[in-house]
């Protein structure tokens, strides 16, 4: 019988896992057992075999990681893996008649072009389609657009070919790049190359059937959860024995309409066996209509008068304060007094700055928001935090009404500090913002994220700048603050950039206070030149309110005279220093834009 013409009348039991099952068997913690399929085989098969008895009607290829990223080896090493997995499967199955089912899972490598993932994951389903395995089990993804392509390409090659589209939840319903349940579902549901659609991983079988029942089930809809979450037993990843209580979960998501059931980490023969044994008697059940049971709560929505002014092109000003060191947090609340009078639009808080510690930008930027009612924007680094970490982040800030955001790679940690203190960098910046984009799918009214992005004037390639700038666009960036600009070099770089782009552009002022100031910025800031001209403009015995002065006409200056390069300002506030901002805004606040 046919895949296709299987799962239209039955409910499929697929496998359980392999790679926690293996370090079961094998005391061997390292959850990469595709070598295995060329050094230990026979161990291979025999779990092929165990949930082959156990009742399993599909088992899936021992290539989860099986990609030049996982395993650290070359592309021709994946094929000969592949083809001893294939070969371990066909050993297992004999003439059972059970499908096989190529699993493959994500690739993930930063350092690599989507483009170079893309070509790898072809190159996989073709191995795949060399051994004539025509069943394809994307599993545990957390985007779905790249699995879509995948299908097609799948279908491309062999009409007859079917894939199945599983990806990880967390308990909350949302993928690792923010996806929520009920976004994957309605792609899933729309992509006619995709047979088989659900979750996998992420959760146990509690956590995955509680989502279930608030979601839409599809026709041929697959749960494959976890045993349960695992504990650290003598360095030993430990999962419970529950095979009775993962079944009665499993039954109960066949009762909403789910057909397609198996096991992911920590799972066993004996879960698989369990669960053969309850649906013997059992007949596929078609989905229930969706019935949503309780109204969903429409909250109201948070006006963002910051992100309308750019919408319609108003000329704003946007102020950066850097957060203390301290718990002493009255200068900055001063500061964003002073700067609010003074007609500052919105304030900017910095993430820990040149990689030391300082309050956490979203944490003061909800208190500044909350107690001089000023709209705030924290930059959010991708140095100190995990995905995990940053998502957190950012529904903590949400939910303090809080949403304008500076997304950017972040300082790196000094070189001196490197032993103590390890960097994360989960993402760079673009990154970043793709999560962020997919994050804004889960919000309710129109009430989303809006983000922007770093740009430096001083890029030695202005059409490489202009392509990151659109880039960062393509991913939902809306406006874009600069470094310090200083020459008319810099103002004409950011022209060319604005004309090409479209991009609602901040130019960066940053008034210098002193001779010392003008000259550590200069000589120690990587990629910022002062020119000469200013830096003469102050000298070693000015007077402390002669210096600010000079640093203020300065920028007044560099304001009037470059002002048709950007729409809006974006002050650096020296050492926190609001009273030199406020006379820089005030000195050019009737101007206007230059011709």
């Amino acid at each position: 019988m046919s895949f296709k013409k299987y799962i239209e009348n039955n409910i499929l039991l697929i496998d359980g896992a392999m790679a926690t099952y293996y370090s079961l068997k094998t005391g061997n913690e390292s959850s990469l057992c595709e070598t295995a399929n060329m050094e230990n085989p026979q161990i291979i098969t025999e779990i092929h075999r165990e949930y082959l008895t156990a009742g399993a009607a599909l088992i899936r290829t021992n290539t989860f990681a099986a990609n030049t990223s996982s395993l650290k080896c070359s592309l021709d090493e994946v094929k000969n893996i592949i083809m001893s997995a294939v070969k371990c499967a066909r050993d297992a199955a004999g003439d059972s008649g059970c499908f096989i089912a190529a699993s493959i899972g994500p690739i993930k490598d930063s350092e690599r072009t989507d483009a170079d993932i893309l070509n790898e994951y072809k190159q996989i389903i073709d191995f795949f389609h060399e051994e004539k395995v025509y069943i394809f089990w994307f599993e545990t993804f957390s985007d779905y657009d790249i699995v879509l392509q995948l299908a097609s390409y799948v279908k491309s090659k062999n009409s007859d070919a079917v894939s199945a589209a599983l990806f990880s939840l967390n308990s909350y319903g949302f993928t690792r790049s923010g996806h929520s349940r009920d976004a994957v579902i309605q792609a899933l549901s729309q992509c006619s190359d995709i047979a088989v659609a659900g979750f996998n991983c992420g959760t146990g079988s509690a956590h995955l059937l509680s989502l279930l029942k608030k979601s839409i089930i599809l026709p041929y809809m697959a749960a494959v959860p976890n045993s349960g979450y695992p504990d650290k037993i003598m360095d030993r990843t430990v999962y419970q024995d529950n095979s009775e209580y993962f079944k009665n979960n499993i039954l109960e998501m066949i009762n909403l309409g789910v057909s397609v059931i198996g096991g992911c980490c920590g799972t066993t023969p004996a879960h698989i066996k369990k669960i053969h044994e309850a649906i013997k008697d059992f007949k596929k059940k078609s989905p229930a209509a969706y019935i949503l049971t309780e109204k969903p709560v429409i909250h109201e929505r948070t006006e963002n008068l910051f992100y309308e002014k750019i919408k319609t092109k108003q000329r704003l000003i946007a102020a950066e304060l850097d957060p203390p060191f301290d718990a002493d947090v009255a200068k900055i609340m001063n500061a964003s007094t002073i700067l609010k009078n003074a007609g500052a639009d919105l304030i900017t808080i910095a993430d820990s700055p040149l990689g030391k510690a300082r309050v956490d930008s979203i944490m003061i930027a909800a208190k500044i928001k909350r107690e001089t009612e000023i709209d705030v924007m924290p930059h959010i680094c991708c140095r100190d935090k995990n995905l995990i970490a940053i998502r957190a982040s950012i529904l903590g800030a949400y939910i303090e009404n809080i949403r304008n955001f500076l997304l950017v790679t972040g300082d790196p940690v000094s070189e001196e500090e490197r032993n103590d203190i390890k960097s994360v960098f989960n993402f760079n910046s673009v990154r970043l913002m793709e999560f962020v984009s997919k994050m804004n799918a889960s919000f309710q009214n129109d009430d989303i994220i809006r983000f922007g992005g770093a740009l430096n004037p001083r890029a030695s390639n202005t059409s490489k700048l202009i392509e990151r700038v659109k880039r960062k666009m393509q991913t939902g960036a809306e406006f874009f603050l600069t470094q310090p600009v200083y020459t008319e070099k810099e103002a004409e770089a950011l022209s060319q950039v604005k004309n090409a782009t479209g991009a609602y552009i901040f130019m960066g002022i940053m008034p210098l206070v002193s001779y010392r100031n003008a000259q550590f910025i200069h000589n120690e800031f990587p990629g910022i030149d002062i020119p000469e001209k200013i830096r003469n403009a102050f000298h070693p015995e000015m007077p402390k309110d002669e210096s600010e002065q000079a640093g203020v006409d300065i920028s007044i200056e560099i304001i009037r005279s470059m002002n048709n390069c950007s729409d809006g300002l974006y002050f650096i506030t020296p050492f926190n220093r609001a009273g030199m901002i406020k006379k820089i805004i005030m000195g050019v606040a009737d101007d206007k834009p230059a011709v």
